[in-house]
């Protein structure tokens, strides 16, 4: 039996993954990406559209990569995985929170345990314990499975503020330090 082809957005974002996990983006490569992904708008808009998100999260453009990613959910009726592709992209701007909620979204639309998965970890992150053990809950449900983050991992870190989050609460109060020291003042 052979293997079924790939469509081409689904080679395209895989690729991409790829080169995210690289940690050294080359913009030949993007370039060249998103040259493909053009050619997809003719006949599919909204996984072009997708497409370009990514690219433009992988550039750090959080403006065009916003704007790409909702004409995508837009344009494909609500697609789970579209939707879920933009909480990842948002979690990589540091949008914890807004990347569970659209996470959740697509989970609400489709149980795939990568979405309740993804929405787990952003939980864990922003340390909403109660979120984290129902989504867990429903994760059991899902999947047959024990989760990796089942009582003990949460009961261990009740109270701690996160790597990620710490890391992201420092970015805010040294790249505001004007506005955070005028909001001190008043």
């Amino acid at each position: 039996m052979f293997a079924a082809k790939k469509s081409k957005h689904i080679q395209l974002v895989d690729q991409l993954i790829e080169l995210a996990k690289e940690k050294q983006i080359n913009e030949i490569q993007l370039a060249l990406k998103e040259q493909e992904a053009r050619e997809l708008q003719k006949n599919d808009l909204a996984w072009s559209s997708c497409i370009l998100g990514i690219i433009e999260c992988l550039r750090n453009n959080e403006k065009n990569s916003r704007r790409y990613h909702l004409t995508a959910i837009n344009h494909s009726n609500n697609d789970p995985e579209i939707i879920y592709n933009f909480a990842v992209s948002l979690e990589g701007f540091g949008y914890l929170n807004e990347a569970l909620n659209y996470a959740l979204m697509a989970y609400d639309i489709e149980k795939d345990p990568l979405y309740i998965e993804f929405a787990i970890d952003r939980a864990y992150e922003l340390g909403l314990s109660e979120t984290v053990k129902r989504l867990i809950a429903d994760w059991k449900k899902l999947t047959g499975k024990i989760h990796s983050l089942e009582d003990t991992e949460l009961e261990k870190n009740a109270g701690v503020v996160r790597e990620k989050v710490e890391q992201m609460l420092n970015r805010d109060l040294t790249d505001h330090k004007e506005l955070w020291t005028k909001l001190a003042d008043t």
